[in-house]
């Protein structure tokens, strides 16, 4: 019944189907109610139309997780397999969606009223959901062969707010990124999955001269509209037969006519690392997020996937770029500030690695899966490197004499 209705509201009025719109269904489902002469024995008519209009506007049996903020991640591995992400810690609460079959049809139906797919011809679906501010995934069909999954993430809206500063990075680590932030360094957000990196490269943005354009591209609606003065474009998949997918390179082609003073990348990843070169190569400000756990790590990932990324580039080129375009690296871990390094634009003899050296340091006292525990220190022995308080200098950015930073 509920897919049947779906399926008619999209088709036949041709509209994305949104919660705003509750009462325009109320009278569309009514007349289809009519239409296909469904019922439910002992339901009024009217408690159908709304039971229908819930379920197809909201996430029926996922709505109570979509709606509570505390919730960041809802996973479903199997129909009687829920999972949900709570202040860091996964839970299983006692839902189930009754059978396989339900499952996928609840599927089916989501992808279609956000306008996505999800059929034999395209296993791995993605949609966002701009009224949520969610990024849903599902897979399928045979490339699932145990069931079809289905992973919802919320996005956040915002920059990251006072509290969740002080938790992320110490009042001096804080004062040096907003100094970073106007000062024109391009820096390079790293971390596992769930470690805040994204969050803080949008707060990082947020911090940003408010008189710099800023030009954001993303797979992914993670990062809002944190800077007033930013223009956000987005990557998409190949759209109907005719329609052409839009890459990141396509989009940093276009973005580079719009004059942008610094250029933000959600996550270089796979042939998104040669937009990454790209960019570097600008001269301009920039900062990005990519998967890696520590400083040699960070190297190591960058110098991978650009080679995995093609181009033919050489090993000894690319670190070469490395050591000369990136300014910083941030380690983050489990939603704190682990480690910043900078780059000093030299090659070590013999190992050919670009010279890094740390700047601010987490010291673990105590850690479990969900956090870690301790303080932050500086050596004050390392200061910032000539090419960064050169750099600084030509932006015309004091260094906070507070900071001890040369």
């Amino acid at each position: 019944m509920v897919s049947t209705i779906t399926r008619e509201l999209v088709y036949r009025w041709n509209d994305k189907i949104e919660r705003k719109k509750y009462n325009v269904y109320l009278n569309r489902v009514r007349s289809l109610v009519n239409e296909y002469d469904y019922f439910i024995a002992g339901t009024p008519e009217a408690r159908l139309v709304e039971m229908i209009v819930d379920a197809i506007t909201g996430y029926d049996i996922l709505h109570p997780f979509v709606a509570n903020q505390a919730i960041t991640n809802i996973d479903v591995q199997a129909f009687d397999d829920v999972r949900v992400m709570e202040d860091m810690r996964w839970r299983k609460p006692p839902i189930s969606f009754g059978s396989e079959q339900k499952l996928q049809d609840y599927i089916h139906r989501l992808f279609l009223r956000l306008g996505g797919r999800f059929s034999l011809d395209n296993p791995l679906a993605k949609v966002e959901d701009e009224e949520w501010n969610l990024r849903i995934r599902a897979a399928g069909f045979d490339v699932s062969p145990d069931s079809p999954t289905l992973t919802i993430r919320k996005l956040r809206k915002e920059a990251l707010g006072p509290e969740e500063i002080k938790y992320a990075m110490s009042d001096n680590i804080h004062k040096f990124l907003d100094f970073t932030a106007k000062a024109g360094y391009t820096v390079g957000f790293v971390g596992p999955f769930g470690s805040g990196k994204t969050t803080v490269l949008g707060t990082f943005i947020s911090w940003m001269p408010t008189t710099k354009k800023v030009g954001l591209i993303q797979s992914s609606n993670e990062i809002p509209k944190v800077h007033p003065f930013m223009i956000r474009r987005m990557t998409r998949e190949k759209v109907g037969e005719r329609g052409r997918m839009i890459s990141e390179i396509d989009i940093l082609d276009f973005i580079k006519q719009e004059n942008p003073q610094s250029i933000a990348l959600g996550e270089f990843l796979d042939g998104a690392a040669l937009t990454m070169l790209h960019i570097l190569q600008l001269g301009i400000q920039s900062c990005f997020t990519y998967h890696a756990n520590d400083p040699r790590g960070a190297i190591q990932a960058f110098v991978f996937m650009m080679m995995r990324a093609g181009g033919g580039y050489d090993v000894r080129y690319l670190i070469e770029e490395l050591a000369k375009n990136m300014d910083l690296v941030v380690i983050m871990d489990r939603r704190r500030v682990r480690e910043i390094i900078q780059f000093t634009g030299e090659i070590e003899e013999g190992s050919y690695m670009p010279v890094y050296k740390t700047l601010y340091k987490f010291n673990v006292e105590s850690e479990n899966k969900y956090e870690l525990m301790g303080s932050w220190s500086r050596d004050y022995d390392v200061r910032l490197c000539d090419k960064l308080v050169e750099k600084a200098k030509l932006n015309g950015v004091p260094i906070p004499p507070e900071l001890r930073l040369v």
